[in-house]
C-alpha cells in the first residue's frame, strides 16, 4: 500500500469522532460562558449514555476524492466510491465497498481498498480515562443554531488524540460541528484539516458529512500533494449493543 493511500486513510480513520451541521456564520466568537462545567458534564453523560445502549453507527457513506497538485492547482486524479461503513466507538470501523469509480472509469467495488485503523480517543468519553483537557472559548452560530465553541486539547500527542474545536448546542448540548487536526500527523504528511457535520439520529449524535484536507510532500513519490476527499452520509442508525 502507497503512503499516499495509508495517508488518506488514516485521516479518514482518525476523525472517527464517535457518533458525537453546516458552514459556520461568520459572527465572531464571544467571551467564554460561566456554565462550563455544567457543559462538559452534560457532554460526558451524553457520550456515557451512547456507551450504555450502542457500539457505534452505521451508514452508507458516499466519498469523493480529489488529488491535486498543491502547487499549480491542477487536477491529477479523482474518485467516486460508495460504502457500507460500521462506525464503532472502540474498535476499528468496518467498510464494505458498493461501488467505485476512478477518472470517470467503473472499477469492480473491491478494486477500492480502504484500512482501517484504531479509532481516536473520543471527546467526553472517560472510558479510558480522560484524554483531554477543555475549555470554552466562545460562542458561534452554526446554521442558524447558537453553538458552545468548546477547545480540544489533547493530553498525548498522537495519531489516535484530537485537536479540534467542537461546537454543541446551546439548548440542547448536541454536538453540531467539528474543525481540527490530529495530534500527530504520519510521515510525508505536512498538514490535515478536517470539519465534520453532525446529524441527530434516534437520540445519536452522527457524522452526517464531512471534508478532510491533507498535504503531502513526499520527493520523488508524491511532491506537493493536496488531496481533498468528501464524504456525505444516508440511511444512518446506531448500532445497539445486541448487533
Amino acid at each position: 500500500m502507497s503512503i499516499r493511500t495509508a495517508s488518506i486513510r488514516m485521516a479518514r480513520q482518525t476523525l472517527t469522532v464517535c457518533a458525537l451541521a453546516g458552514a459556520l456564520a461568520a459572527a465572531p466568537v464571544r467571551s467564554a460562558v460561566p456554565e462550563q462545567e455544567a457543559v462538559f458534564s452534560a457532554l460526558r453523560a451524553r457520550v456515557a449514555e451512547s456507551n450504555r445502549k450502542y457500539i457505534g453507527n452505521e451508514s452508507r457513506r458516499a466519498i469523493t476524492t480529489h488529488e491535486y497538485d498543491a502547487k499549480t492547482g491542477a487536477l491529477i486524479s479523482s474518485s467516486e466510491a460508495l460504502v457500507h461503513r460500521k462506525e464503532y466507538y472502540h474498535r476499528k470501523p468496518v467498510n464494505t465497498p458498493i461501488k467505485y469509480r476512478k477518472n470517470g472509469i467503473e472499477l469492480p467495488p473491491e478494486e477500492f481498498k480502504y484500512r482501517s485503523r484504531d479509532p481516536v480517543h473520543l471527546p467526553f468519553d472517560t472510558t479510558d480515562g480522560e484524554q483531554y483537557r477543555y475549555r470554552i472559548i466562545g460562542r458561534k452560530t452554526v446554521e442558524g443554531r447558537e453553538c458552545h465553541a468548546i477547545e480540544i486539547i489533547p493530553i498525548k500527542n498522537t495519531a489516535r488524540h484530537l485537536r479540534a474545536v467542537l461546537y454543541v448546542t446551546v439548548d440542547t448540548i448536541e454536538p453540531q460541528y467539528l474543525e481540527g487536526t490530529i495530534a500527530d500527523r504520519p510521515l510525508g504528511v505536512s498538514d490535515i484539516r478536517v470539519r465534520l457535520s453532525f446529524a441527530t439520529v434516534r437520540g445519536e449524535s452522527i457524522m452526517r458529512r464531512g471534508t478532510y484536507v491533507i498535504m503531502l510532500n513526499i520527493p520523488m513519490l508524491y511532491p506537493h500533494r493536496r488531496i481533498v476527499s468528501s464524504f456525505v452520509s444516508s440511511d444512518e442508525r446506531p448500532i445497539p449493543k445486541e448487533d
